[in-house]
Order: structure tokens, then C-alpha cells, then sequence
């Protein structure tokens, strides 16, 4: 199983590329399995893309931006997420044709590993979703019932599937709460912003780098892990896929 664990230069929209390249070159055969983890670089509003049709997306888009927080866009589902410099991201990808049987199966096997890797660290973690929550749906893993810490999506292709993870370990909770509260309200979407929560919130000395191992060696579980970076050949054609993680053209 190919391990990426470096971020990428030059922001969310890149990032999102550089993932979403490997989606692609693993429904190409270039790979079979990989998975990366990052800590973005950027405070980010991460939007789904059909969220681009909703008639307030660039007013959204612009309050992002004013807060402080890049707005880019991703091909997995669902609603605007906060990616922040003290969150990590999980993306796992595989070549494996695509079987909307198994997408609900994915959820439940990545949300029970989460919650039970958290578990071990002191967090009250269940899988299930919280009332008010961002980006929501049956499969994020929440604390106590009462706060969101981890959500999850997935993009499914002919040939392969990415399935993909927002931890929130720590960051300026008010300030996610707040662009997040802005950004749903113009795009007409409920949202409690106390429904926000982090790891380091419910556990203040967690442990973070015993937490990213903890959650690696449960994401891979039995693969053998080979550390990889990204070579030419997928920097270039994270390029080409730009555009279409890109919020705006400025």
C-alpha cells in the first residue's frame, strides 16, 4: 500500500488535484492502494461540486475568503467542510470497479476503525451523526452524541474509489463555527455551529503525533506500507485537474 504523507505547495484547490490525481491513476492501473494523510497548510472552506450550482455559491465563496479561509472545491459528495491547519486529512484510494453495494459498507468499516482508534486515546467517539451538523450524514463519527470531529465522504468511479476524512484535532473553534455558520446560512443549509467540536478540545493533552501513527496503522491495517511523494508524472496531471478544484476564477 503506497503512503503519501506530505502536503502539497501551494494550497487547498492543489491539494485536492494532487488527490484526486491519484484517483485517477488508480482507475488508470498505475497503482492498486494508497493512502495519504496531510496537514493542510491553509485554513480552508472546502465546498462539494454541487454546491458550485446553489444561486449564493460565490457570495459563500467571497465570506470564506474574508474570514481567512481558502475556498477550493472537491469531487467527493456532500456539503461545505472547514479544513483547518490543525485538522488531517485521510484520503484512501483504490483500484477496484465500482460497486455502489460496497459504498455503504466503506462508511461503516472506516467509521468503526476511526471511532475505535479515538477510543484508545480517551475520546468518547461514536460513529453516527450529531443534530446541526456540518457537512452531515449517518457515517461521521461525533463525541458523547453532541459534537462533530471527524467527517467523512466518498467519490466512486468506474474503476476506482477514493474515500476520504476530515479529523478535526485541534484549531480556533470559533472561528470554524463562525465562517461555517456564515457560509450555510447564505447557501440555505441548517447549521448549528455548536455542533462543531475537536479532539483537542475534549482531550487537551492528546498526544497528536501518537494519534496520526494510531490512526495510520488502523486506516492500513494488514497492507504492507511503502512510503511514496509525488512524482512528475502525477504533480503534472494534478495540474491539469486544477481547474476543476479551483472556487473561482480570479
Amino acid at each position: 500500500m503506497l503512503v503519501f504523507e506530505e502536503p502539497v505547495d501551494g494550497g487547498p484547490a492543489i491539494e485536492l488535484a494532487a488527490s484526486h490525481a491519484l484517483l485517477v491513476q488508480a482507475g488508470q492501473g498505475v497503482f492498486d492502494h494508497a493512502i495519504r494523510m496531510y496537514q493542510p497548510r491553509r485554513n480552508a472552506i472546502v465546498f462539494s461540486t454541487s454546491e458550485r450550482n446553489n444561486p449564493a455559491f460565490e457570495e459563500a465563496v467571497r465570506v470564506a475568503e474574508g474570514s481567512g479561509f481558502a475556498p477550493a472545491v472537491r469531487v467527493v459528495g456532500g456539503r461545505a467542510v472547514a479544513c483547518g491547519v490543525e485538522s488531517l486529512v485521510i484520503d484512501i484510494i483504490r483500484r477496484e470497479r465500482g460497486d455502489v453495494a460496497a459504498h455503504s459498507g466503506r462508511f461503516e468499516t472506516y467509521g468503526r476503525r476511526i471511532a475505535s482508534t479515538l477510543s484508545a486515546f480517551g475520546v468518547d467517539a461514536r460513529p453516527g451523526a450529531v443534530p446541526g451538523e456540518f457537512c452531515p450524514g449517518n457515517h461521521s463519527v461525533n463525541v458523547g452524541g453532541r459534537v462533530k470531529v471527524v467527517g467523512t465522504a466518498q467519490r466512486v468511479n468506474r474503476n476506482a474509489w477514493m474515500f476520504s476524512m476530515v479529523v478535526i484535532v485541534g484549531g480556533d473553534l470559533d472561528r470554524v463555527r463562525a465562517v461555517l455558520g456564515s457560509v450555510y446560512a447564505l447557501m440555505g443549509h441548517d447549521f448549528d455551529p455548536e455542533s462543531v467540536g475537536s479532539l483537542a478540545a475534549e482531550v487537551p493533552d492528546l498526544n497528536r503525533v501518537d494519534l496520526r501513527a494510531a490512526l495510520r496503522a488502523a486506516l492500513i491495517g494488514d497492507h504492507e506500507p511503502v512510503a511514496q511523494r509525488f512524482d512528475q508524472t502525477a504533480m503534472d496531471l494534478a495540474t491539469q485537474l486544477l481547474p476543476r478544484h479551483r472556487a473561482l476564477e480570479h
